[in-house]
């Protein structure tokens, strides 16, 4: 009797442990962009070049795995896109201080190219806190894209010569972005879907 009891507790903490597990995977992706801030500066510090670029690429890649799990899982919650917006606003400044920690000279000669993208990324913040009473964030793929180009011009600034090409770049798709989201939330307002991937698909669902 005592050893099915054991079994039996033992399988139901397993089952609820995998439930649990599985209704936070999203969020647990998350949580690694903060958890490894740490350990990002230091290799940054260190000047441990790849190790830095290496755990960029997973805890970048982490911004798109998180949303795919919670729309494939359905486990999407308020508190998972706040923790997301959380995730990538502390990860996004530890970044753009990293830089300007190691890379001070260009930081300042290109300054104007470096606060616009950022601007362009918290100004529909506010927009959507006008007309859907409450702070939002839209995970576009332009945005996506942006994250990319930023990412390879921190690999650039490691390994190769800086590229205002790619700054420059950068510009444009937060401007692309920064539009959508703004049409967006000027269109649908209250009734905009925070979980759509472009201006294009919502306007091609409004055909339909």
């Amino acid at each position: 009797m005592r050893r099915e009891w054991y079994y039996m507790t033992k399988s139901r903490l397993f089952s609820s442990l995998f439930v649990m597990l599985k209704k936070n995977a999203a969020n647990i992706v998350t949580l690694l962009r903060v958890i490894f801030i740490p350990l990002l500066v230091k290799t940054a510090t260190y000047e441990s070049k790849d190790s830095f670029v290496l755990l960029s690429v997973g805890l970048i890649s982490s911004d798109m795995i998180d949303g795919v799990l919670a729309r494939k899982l359905k486990i999407a919650t308020n508190f998972g896109r706040k923790l997301d917006i959380f995730a990538d606003w502390v990860f996004y400044s530890s970044i753009i201080g990293i830089l300007i920690f190691t890379n001070k000279d260009i930081v300042f000669q290109y300054w104007p190219f470096i606060i616009t993208p950022i601007l362009l990324h918290i100004l529909p913040k506010f927009v959507a806190l006008y007309y859907m009473k409450r702070f939002s964030t839209m995970h576009f793929i332009t945005w996506k894209i942006a994250a990319f180009l930023f990412f390879f011009i921190c690999v650039s600034l490691f390994f190769f010569k800086f590229s205002f090409i790619l700054l420059l770049l950068l510009n444009v798709v937060c401007f692309i972005a920064f539009l959508e989201e703004i049409i967006i939330y000027v269109t649908f307002k209250e009734e905009t879907n925070e979980d759509c991937l472009s201006l294009w698909q919502l306007l091609k669902k409004g055909k339909q």
